[in-house]
């Protein structure tokens, strides 16, 4: 891979010279989107906790699987819907609004993360659900004093499961999320490739790395 004749690119955690222009399948690494994941946190810092991209995209999995959903295709879709932030950050979908120009890069981000996890650019409506859904957990979790305004509706912690409540409200060291983030991606992409159906609990075993 050359190096980009534009200066519109950064470089990774694992060396790679991330073109915003051109981005293509072979610029994204596992190892970079696990350990950018989980460096990055939600809801631009203004949680009460640290809890991360990642540790979001492990929740997102968890609710879908409580919800039936055995396809690990699906279940992958869960996991990396939110890879390209690996690549331009987690702007808030408030902000986001405001930027077209961002959201053109990160469209054709999305569009190379998608074509190297094989999951398609238009994500599942469970999983854009599920996204949302998480979403309003971790802010009834984390936000001091709960969200205001009623935005996140209500709060339906007391609902989960103790897997996803163990990602929504463990600490974990960040190593461990990103190890995690690999193991569940190995573990669901091979089941994909294969056109499984899975039980997340089989991974239990491995437990938090």
């Amino acid at each position: 891979m050359t190096a980009p004749t534009h200066p519109a690119w950064n470089q990774t955690h694992g060396h790679v010279a991330f073109d915003f222009l051109s981005p293509t399948p072979a610029h994204i690494k596992d190892a970079d989107v696990a350990h950018a994941l989980a460096h990055i946190n939600r809801f631009t810092g203004h949680l009460n906790r640290a809890f991360s991209v990642a540790q979001h995209s492990l929740l997102v999995v968890e609710l879908l699987a409580e919800r039936g959903h055995r396809d690990a295709g699906l279940l992958l879709q869960g996991l990396v819907h939110d890879a390209a932030e690996c690549y331009v950050g987690d702007v808030s979908a408030p902000l986001k609004r405001l930027l077209p120009d961002y959201q053109k890069v990160e469209a054709r981000v999305w569009a190379a993360c998608a074509a190297h996890y094989g999951v398609p650019v238009e994500l599942d409506p469970a999983v854009k659900a599920m996204d949302w859904h998480a979403c309003r957990l971790e802010a009834h979790a984390h936000l001091l004093g709960g969200p205001i305004y009623g935005w996140a509706g209500e709060d339906e912690t007391e609902a989960l499961s103790q897997r996803a409540r163990n990602i929504l409200y463990g600490y974990h060291a960040t190593f461990t999320i990103e190890r995690r983030f690999l193991v569940t991606l190995d573990f669901l992409r091979d089941a994909a490739a294969m056109q499984q159906t899975v039980l997340m609990e089989r991974l239990g075993a491995r437990g938090w790395l």
